[in-house]
Formats: C-alpha cells, sequence, structure tokens
C-alpha cells in the first residue's frame, strides 16, 4: 500500500475515533448531570414540603438512592470508560504513527506537535480526570439526597408516604 493511502486511513481512522470519543463523553456527561440533577429536585421536594417518613421509609429510599448510584456507575458508566479508553488507545497509536509526537517532523521545534504524555491516554498512566469528575458529581447529588432523606421529620404513621401520592407534612414553613 503506498505511503499516501496510509496517511489517508490513518487520518479518516482518527477522525472516527474523536468522534466516537467526544459522543461517549456527552453521554457520560448528560447521565451524571441528569441523574444529579433528578436527585436534587427530589432532594429540595422533600425539604420543601416537610415530608414525615417512618424508619422503615428512610432506610429504603436511601437503600434504593446507593444502588440506583452504584448501578449508574459500575453497570452502564463503566462499560463507557472502557469503551473510552479503548477508543483513546487506538487514537494515541494513530497520532503516534503519523509522528505528531516526534520533534521536528512537522516544523523546526524541538518538541512534536502533541506532548508526549498524551501517548498515556487510556492507559492507568493517562492523566484525564473527566470520568471521575462525572462519577464525584454522582456521588455528591446522591449524597445531598441521603441527607435530605435523613434530616426528615420521623413519622410513626406508617401512611406518611403513601402510593395514593398523600404526605405527612410537618409544620413546614408556609409561603407567604
Amino acid at each position: 500500500m503506498e505511503k499516501q493511502n496510509k496517511i489517508q486511513i490513518l487520518l479518516a481512522t482518527a477522525e472516527e475515533r474523536n468522534k466516537a470519543i467526544h459522543i461517549m463523553r456527552e453521554r457520560v456527561q448528560k447521565t451524571c448531570i441528569g441523574v444529579m440533577g433528578i436527585f436534587y429536585v427530589i432532594a429540595g421536594w422533600f425539604i420543601k414540603d416537610g415530608i414525615a417518613l417512618t424508619t422503615t421509609q428512610k432506610g429504603f429510599l436511601i437503600g434504593a438512592i446507593v444502588i440506583a448510584a452504584l448501578s449508574t456507575h459500575f453497570l452502564y458508566l463503566r462499560n463507557i470508560f472502557q469503551g473510552f479508553q479503548g477508543q483513546q488507545r487506538v487514537l494515541a497509536r494513530i497520532e503516534d504513527a503519523l509522528k505528531l509526537y516526534d520533534p521536528g517532523v512537522y516544523d523546526n521545534k524541538d518538541l512534536g506537535l502533541f506532548p508526549d504524555s498524551w501517548k498515556k491516554a487510556g492507559t492507568d498512566n493517562g492523566k484525564g480526570k473527566f470520568f471521575l469528575t462525572n462519577y464525584l458529581l454522582l456521588y455528591i447529588g446522591a449524597v445531598v439526597l441521603i441527607i435530605s432523606i435523613w434530616i426528615c421529620p420521623i413519622s410513626t404513621d406508617d401512611s406518611s408516604l403513601s402510593m395514593t401520592g398523600t404526605t405527612n407534612k410537618v409544620n413546614a414553613p408556609q409561603a407567604k
């Protein structure tokens, strides 16, 4: 195969890898911000309406939140993360084949166009914190919701939060 054809294949493949990486990043960010937003809305509802919960209800809700956050992280986001790392490794290899890390290939500078640290993208030695930051957003939202449930007044009435939508409110401050 001619060198020019190889370069065209590498460039086209790099473009596809970049698109896939951006789609994955967007999916992770939308998921984490969306779940965090839902957690905040529910937390606000509990606090605003002064909903009283039994100890059993609190335990169930807190358990459900923990399961939701952990399953989102480990069953959904982890899968995307693994695909993301694979795409990054392939892209770094393509960039290396295009000599984007080699000094003096594309200009007369002593450095490559891309920093050497980018070669480690998609490995455990990579320095990107995108996924960690999004995991933290997810867990911060879960903690805020758990705290809002924890500080809800305790009800002795088992019907304080019923399936019919009625709630047992505890002297919540009234808006004027």
